[in-house]
């Protein structure tokens, strides 16, 4: 769906700290606007350009859809260029409806010249989120630029490495009628398994109304060889009662739960295809 609504900010003679600032506020003003508004983390993209063609790139890159790279950083390269202007926009994907998450992609073109060069790495580093991985384009050629570039993996790498694995992830999204279906695919279980320690739990709400969520959540388990329980807890005067389900590689470590007497199979029998970024189906799931 192409977006509908922007938030901008531009800035001549700028840096590389007030382009991530800028973009740190537009991000927290679409959010502010309404909080299902929220920015897509998935895929960072670098364009290094002639900036003849940057202007027409970054609009045939922002026309492809939902298919936009979270963050996309356009370096257009002027070889006479003395000062480093930026452009930066935050786009919604559609108008945020009432218990709706709306994505929000990140689009900054960045011109530079010969003199920013050398410094190629330390511009574009603190433009793309650090956590995702990043697709570098050239079309130009420029192998120098490319090159710098991608020094960018190497530190990628480095930071992942040194940041400590996770004990829990919790998903608490599905409650509504209009549940975000890509936290449930395979690519994003693989996001979440490969940021948990090897005795990590995933808890997933799969409290809902209208859908059955545990045949989706079971095939994403046996893609992954994980243990999956389901765990309910009763209501009271103060709390409504809710359904969970738990997911481990070790299963030991659901038995060292305290909720362990609570915990029964997942109870369905349905049979559907796991969830991937290009397939979903809530059909199969209605109750």
């Amino acid at each position: 769906m192409p977006a509908v609504s922007d938030a901008v900010w531009s800035e001549q003679g700028t840096t590389p700290d007030a382009i991530e600032a800028a973009l740190r506020e537009l991000l927290a003003e679409r959010h502010s606007e309404d909080g299902g508004f929220l920015p897509a983390r998935v895929l960072n993209m670098v364009a290094f350009v002639e900036s003849e063609w940057s202007g027409e790139i970054a609009n045939r890159l922002r026309g492809v859809g939902r298919y936009h790279a979270s963050r996309l950083v356009v370096l257009s390269y002027d070889p006479k260029r003395t000062r480093l202007d930026a452009h930066a926009s935050v786009a919604a994907e559609g108008e945020a409806k009432p218990g709706d998450i709306v994505l929000l992609h990140e689009t900054v073109i960045v011109e530079l010249g010969d003199r920013h060069l050398d410094d190629l790495l330390t511009i574009a580093d603190p433009l793309v989120v650090s956590d995702l991985p990043t697709l570098l384009w050239s079309p130009h050629g420029h192998p120098e630029a490319v090159e710098a570039l991608l020094a960018m993996s190497g530190q990628f790498e480095q930071r992942r490495l040194a940041r400590p694995a996770y004990q829990l992830a919790v998903l608490d999204a599905f409650a509504g009628d209009a549940i975000p279906v890509h936290l449930l695919t395979i690519e994003a279980f693989a996001v979440y398994l490969r940021e948990l320690n090897p005795d990590g739990v995933i808890a997933i709400h799969v409290t809902n109304r209208y859908l059955d969520l545990q045949p989706v959540i079971r095939e994403a388990a046996e893609h992954f060889g994980l243990t999956a329980a389901r765990v309910h807890q009763a209501g009271n005067a103060m709390v409504k009662p809710s359904d969970w389900i738990l997911l481990a590689r070790n299963s030991a470590v659901l038995e060292r739960i305290e909720l362990t007497d609570q915990l029964t199979p997942l109870a369905t029998s349905r049979d559907v295809r796991p969830w991937t970024d290009d397939y979903s189906n809530l059909f199969q799931i209605l109750k």
